[in-house]
């Protein structure tokens, strides 16, 4: 049985194999001299999914051209490449080559997702959330950033850490298209309802939203039936029904509700009773209090 850490693990990898490039873009403003050519090669060979000869080509042209037009590409290209093929340790060292010896390159940022991206596939999660973190306070472009976000969604739920996935799965819904919109709802919704009463508490003036923030309330008044304060659940599922008429869990709440007021309704009296426990009659009243 496998367990959900490492399945989370397995389809990010897929995922990572699905994003080799079927069609890649071949740069434009490419001349005709023979730096340009042997770069085109390269791309061409990627281009047809040929990775090993494009692995070959860019490691010429790198060796060729060290500092050439094309070099801070043709690491990422290599780095890329390493990547698909397991290959996590070399993958790592051009990406990281990429950023040292050309740090303003526009392939820098998309460099160290490739790390991120590595730490996630070694299993290394700590490390992963620690670089995208670092990353999230540079200027990015926003693919980027939205990348980055999902990287974090996917890895603080694999740690544990419901309340940071739910507010990065927040600003994927909130950056999301109309046409991706319905997918980050529902991760969203099936993330808040295993949220505990804490997280809730935390998260809700974050999540300024009022479809998400109708989840979240109704995730917490579930959570006060659970611990039986039924006074305050009561008072939530009423002002849910008035907030969100046409909520897909207005059913459920009304329902709840009914269940909520019959058992308010015929709560059990609590019963005393004064027993001797010192004096004459000591003994029979501390045989009554065993009994009891």
């Amino acid at each position: 049985m496998f367990s959900n850490k490492l399945v989370v693990i397995v389809l990010f990898a897929v995922m990572l194999g699905a994003c080799v490039p079927k069609a890649p873009q071949v740069p434009t403003g490419i001349g005709q001299s023979a730096e340009d050519q042997l770069f085109i090669q390269g791309e061409k060979a990627l281009q047809q999914q040929e990775f090993d000869q494009a692995l070959s080509i860019y490691s010429h042209y790198i060796s060729q051209y060290p500092q050439g037009t094309h070099a801070d590409l043709a690491l990422n290209r290599i780095g890329f490449i390493y990547k698909s093929q397991g290959v996590y340790d070399a993958s790592q060292a051009f990406y990281e080559r990429l950023i040292r010896e050309f740090p303003e390159s526009r392939f820098r940022d998309e460099a160290r997702l490739g790390i991120v991206d590595l730490y996630i596939l070694g299993e290394r999660p700590a490390d992963a959330i620690d670089l995208a973190q670092q990353m999230l306070s540079m200027d990015l472009n926003p693919d980027i950033r939205r990348q980055l976000w999902e990287r974090l969604t996917r890895q603080y739920e694999v740690s544990g850490s419901l309340a940071s996935s739910v507010a990065y799965g927040y600003m994927l819904y909130q950056s999301a298209s109309q046409q991706d919109k319905p997918f980050w709802t529902e991760r969203l919704k099936q993330s808040i309802d295993q949220l505990n009463a804490q997280d809730i508490e935390m998260l809700w003036d974050q999540l300024d939203d009022k479809q998400i923030r109708s989840y979240m309330m109704y995730r917490y008044a579930v959570l006060q039936v659970v611990a039986e304060n039924y006074d305050d659940a009561l008072e939530l599922f009423s002002a849910f029904q008035t907030t969100y008429p046409d909520h897909p869990n207005v059913v459920e709440a009304v329902q709840l509700v009914d269940m909520l007021y019959q058992r308010l309704s015929c709560r059990p009296s609590t019963i005393g009773c004064l027993l001797p426990l010192s004096g004459a009659y000591r003994l029979y009243g501390r045989r009554a209090l065993s009994g009891i």
